[in-house]
């Protein structure tokens, strides 16, 4: 998977070059493991609220003949 990132940064340079990309080259590995890790949390957690507090409920960014036809 870091291999995976490391290509898909290594492309992402390629077609920037007016940044400074090498010097962000340390931070693929720690952003590998952000996404492994911690992003699990947040998926978690955004699940629990759908489940438990049922979020998308209360969420104006579906039309009201959704929220009537689901009454």
């Amino acid at each position: 998977m870091m291999l995976l990132e490391f290509l898909v940064f290594c492309m992402a340079a390629l077609v920037t070059p007016r940044v400074n990309t090498l010097g962000l080259l340390p931070y693929v590995p720690g952003f590998s493991l952000f996404n492994g890790f911690v992003m699990r949390f947040v998926r978690l957690g955004a699940y629990l609220e759908e489940w438990i507090f049922r979020a998308s409920y209360r969420d104006t960014y579906v039309p009201q003949k959704v929220h009537r036809a689901r009454r």
